[in-house]
This record gives structure tokens, C-alpha cells and sequence, in this order.
């Protein structure tokens, strides 16, 4: 082998090198990522269905306070006459 075939194939494996290093950073990063947006979408869908949960119970509670002073108001027209 000559010497420019070796300083050849040497600037090929640099080049092939600076081109992976900052791709395989890449994926790294983009594992990561991938990885936190699952959890923040475990996290939303959780507190999703925990704040549906309450709505829901409100929801329930607000129709029976309803229905309490509907007939509270019964009562109270009663005793006025």
C-alpha cells in the first residue's frame, strides 16, 4: 500500500466517524425523548381521568343540591301559607 492509499482510507474512516458520532448522539437524544413524552403521557391521561372522576362526582353532587332546594323552596311555600 502506498502512502497516499493509507492517508486515504485514514481520511475516509475520519469522515465516516465525524458523520456517526453526531447521529448516534441523535438517536440517544431522541430515545430520550421519546421516553419522557410517554411518561408525560401517562402522566396527563392519569390526571385526566382523575379530574373527569371529579367533575363527574361534582357533577352528581351539584344535581342532588338541586334537587334540595327545589324542595326546600316546596317547603318553604308551604309554611307561607
Amino acid at each position: 500500500m502506498t502512502d497516499t492509499m493509507i492517508i486515504g482510507a485514514l481520511g475516509v474512516i475520519v469522515s465516516l466517524i465525524a458523520i456517526m458520532a453526531p447521529i448516534i448522539k441523535l438517536n440517544a437524544n431522541i430515545v430520550r425523548l421519546t421516553t419522557v413524552v410517554e411518561q408525560l403521557e401517562k402522566i396527563v391521561k392519569d390526571k385526566t381521568d382523575q379530574l373527569d372522576r371529579r367533575v363527574t362526582q361534582h357533577g352528581k353532587e351539584i344535581d342532588q343540591l338541586n334537587i334540595d332546594v327545589t324542595d326546600h323552596e316546596a317547603r318553604l311555600k308551604a309554611l307561607e301559607k
